[in-house]
């Protein structure tokens, strides 16, 4: 799956990022392209650490020992975003994949288990807290599993509506410390 949805951003010159033991890999272009996108944001010192070029990635996602953990993919309008969703759920139907769209532009794909409420269940079960004893604050769609695993689901400001739905209180978006506005 990993070898076909990667071909696609190769294919359309989008923005990607294939993830493999927590760094983000592509070819060198998009490298450069990824780090002049984010030069000057909050971002910037993230990018620089986390993010390498290889020279063939497709050789690289064949070869990767370690297995491949995510797909993003950055197009350049939500119509894009969308033909290359339905693209990848087209192509990649008898996989078990997930897809998540985080904003208007972009599509992550990993596996069914990548789902942060799932893991924020496991952890919570392993560590004996109760649902009811647990808040959790999210914007996008990645977000959905772990807000409905909270007993107490938070929406930052800037949410999507389907998160805001979801939740029972709304705080200050992620430039006005959100976070920490709900947890006080």
């Amino acid at each position: 799956a990993a070898e076909i949805i990667t071909e696609i951003p190769v294919r359309e010159g989008l923005i990607y990022n294939v993830f493999a033991g927590g760094y983000g890999y592509s070819d060198p272009d998009t490298h450069q392209r990824i780090v002049e996108q984010f030069r000057g944001t909050p971002y910037e010192d993230y990018v620089g650490w986390s993010k390498r070029p290889v020279d063939d990635i497709a050789r690289f996602v064949r070869e990767c020992g370690e297995g491949i953990e995510n797909i993003w993919i950055l197009a350049d309008s939500g119509a894009e975003r969308d033909r290359v969703h339905e693209e990848i759920l087209h192509l990649c139907g008898s996989f078990d994949i997930r897809t998540v769209c985080t904003t208007p532009v972009d599509v992550e794909v990993g596996g069914q288990a990548a789902d942060k409420g799932l893991a924020m269940r496991e952890l919570a079960d392993m560590l004996h807290i109760a649902k009811e004893e647990i808040m959790a604050v999210g914007d996008s769609g990645n977000d959905l599993g772990f807000m409905s695993a909270a007993g107490l689901p938070v929406a930052m400001k800037n949410a999507e509506k389907k998160i805001r739905d979801l939740s029972v209180w709304v705080t200050d978006d992620n430039e006005h410390d959100g976070v920490a506005a709900a947890i006080q």
